[in-house]
């Protein structure tokens, strides 16, 4: 048996594509929850040509026959403001089974992070696939987001009394801007430490408003906003598994802290659900930090986790 390694150009691209394939079937079959539209032929060769174009990765062959790979996408800022390489979940198809491989593959990687001065390496791995995460946590790698799903399947009892979830309207915008504020402030706190620079809470708001795809809601408590969320129809912030046309993503949340603990973000669940129901959505998705304690307690609760990112801080 000889295995070669080979960094990757365009021409690896008929190579990858049934490799790229069988990975995208094996997370669905993993997660069943994951909706399936990223996983048509027409797409997965437009992001195998994407990656080859703006990537960089290796492939390894058993007496010329491709039989796993590497791709990432390499970015100047990915974690508090420092560059690093990302691989989406379906760029690699790393296995405990055939370690020594996965191996020789990462440390290839590596090498070429070093050599550009890339420091960050995240990678989206299946939840479930416990031996695949093992090898991933043996080689470095710590927790730092997960994606969850929830299949959506019928209309479900939600009461608010005596406070309402609806629509936000423009008079609940400097409330919302607040609570914004609030939640980006706590996100990069030591209970998350996200490690982001957000944009300007009053932009995002107004923008949020104006996009089509968005519905941002209020929670109130007679005219007071207490929580607001996030969703975008047919997307999420999230993996690229993690959504379809098909898919609503829930997105910012936030409860004002008096008015946690009483079963409200559950009622905007099931209220978001339902509203999926009655618009022919198939999923419900979210992500959060795995490191966020609150989070990490709350959503797991009515959401599958699917999808984990990790990353390995080279160095």
């Amino acid at each position: 048996m000889t295995i070669t390694i080979q960094e990757l150009t365009k021409t690896h691209y008929e190579d990858l594509i049934p490799l790229v394939t069988n990975r995208c079937q094996h997370l669905l079959n993993l997660s069943p929850q994951l909706p399936c539209g990223f996983c048509t032929r027409e797409n997965i060769a437009s992001q195998v040509e994407k990656i080859l174009e703006h990537g960089q990765g290796f492939i390894a062959y058993e007496n010329q026959k491709p039989i796993a790979y590497i791709i990432s996408y390499w970015i100047k800022s990915l974690f508090y403001d420092r560059p690093g390489t990302y691989t989406p979940e379906w760029a690699h198809n790393l296995t405990i089974h055939n370690k020594k491989t996965s191996f020789d593959l990462l440390e290839a990687h590596y090498n070429k992070m070093i050599e550009g001065g890339y420091i960050q390496h995240a990678i989206t791995i299946a939840e479930v696939d416990a031996e695949t995460t093992k090898l991933y946590f043996d080689h470095g790698y710590s927790g730092r987001c997960m994606d969850g799903h929830r299949v959506v399947k019928e209309m479900i009892d939600v009461d608010f009394a005596p406070y309402s979830f609806d629509l936000a309207i423009k008079e609940d915008k400097g409330a919302l801007v607040e609570m914004l504020e609030d939640h980006h402030t706590y996100m990069n706190s030591p209970k998350a430490l996200l490690g982001f620079e957000f944009e300007d809470e009053t932009s995002l708001i107004d923008k949020w408003f104006m996009e089509e795809n968005v519905n941002l809601y209020s929670l109130k408590d007679g005219p007071n906003v207490i929580g607001m969320m996030k969703v975008t129809l047919g997307g999420s912030g999230g993996c690229d598994m993690a959504s379809d046309s098909l898919t609503i993503g829930i997105q910012t949340t936030q409860i004002h802290k008096s008015y946690q603990g009483f079963g409200l973000g559950a009622k905007m669940i099931n209220f978001i659900s339902n509203y999926a129901y009655e618009n022919q959505y198939k999923t419900l998705t979210v992500d959060w930090e795995s490191h966020n304690r609150l989070a990490n307690a709350f959503w797991p609760k009515h959401f599958k986790p699917t999808l984990r990112s990790v990353v390995r801080y080279i160095g």
